[in-house]
C-alpha cells in the first residue's frame, strides 16, 4: 500500500516502509498495511491509490504529452541520446495516467494550502481556495495556480507556453508573483 505523508523533522523506522519520492513537501511511501500499527500518532497521513503511489508521481507537473526518463536507470530502449551522450526514452502519457496525477497533485496542492492556513492560525478563506482547487481539471491548471498562490514556480515548458522564457538568457521572463503571499 502508498501513503502520503509529511515528517517534519525525520522519518521513523518502520518494519517493510520505504520512501519512493518527496514531492512539494510530502512524501509518498510504500509499507505493508500491517506496518501501520507502528506509524507515528503525531503525523497524519492519507492511503492513495496504487497507481498514484507507483506511477502518477513520476510525471508530476508535466505538461507535455510525455516524461522523458533515463533508459539506464528505468531498463528502457532508449529513443534519443542528449548532449552529455545520456540514453533517454520518451513515456507518454495515458488517460488513466493522466487522471492519477491530477488527483495526486490536487491532493498534495490542497494539503500545502491547508498547512498555511494552519500555520497562520486563520482559516478565514481556506475553504473557498479548497473548493476552487477541486475545480482543476488539468496539469496546466494545476502547476498555474500552485505558482499563483504558493510560489512553486511552473515548468519550463509551461513558462515557454505563457511566453514568459528568454530562450536567449535561458531563464524566465520577470519574477514569478503569487497572489495570496504564502
Amino acid at each position: 500500500m502508498f501513503v502520503l505523508a509529511n515528517f517534519k523533522r525525520e522519518i521513523p523506522q518502520i518494519t517493510g516502509m520505504r520512501m519512493v519520492v518527496a514531492l512539494d513537501n510530502y512524501q509518498i511511501f510504500e509499507l505493508p498495511e500491517a506496518s501501520l500499527s507502528e506509524w507515528p500518532s503525531t503525523v497524519e497521513y492519507e492511503v492513495i491509490p496504487h497507481i498514484e503511489g507507483a506511477t502518477a508521481w513520476r510525471f508530476y507537473g508535466e505538461v507535455r504529452p510525455y516524461r522523458s526518463a533515463y533508459s539506464d536507470v528505468e531498463n528502457l530502449i532508449p529513443d534519443k541520446q542528449n548532449s552529455r551522450g545520456v540514453n533517454k526514452t520518451n513515456v507518454p502519457f495515458t488517460w488513466d495516467i493522466y487522471n492519477a496525477v491530477v488527483s495526486l497533485m490536487k491532493r498534495i496542492f490542497k494539503r500545502n494550502i491547508k498547512d498555511v492556513f494552519a500555520e497562520r492560525g486563520d482559516h478565514t478563506g481556506e475553504q473557498e481556495i479548497l473548493d476552487f482547487i477541486d475545480t482543476l481539471t488539468t496539469i496546466r491548471q494545476l502547476s498555474y495556480e500552485r505558482e499563483r498562490l504558493l510560489g512553486t514556480e511552473m515548468s519550463k515548458t509551461q513558462l515557454k507556453e505563457l511566453y514568459l522564457w528568454d530562450d536567449e538568457k535561458d531563464r524566465r521572463i520577470g519574477q514569478h508573483h503569487y497572489l495570496l503571499g504564502f
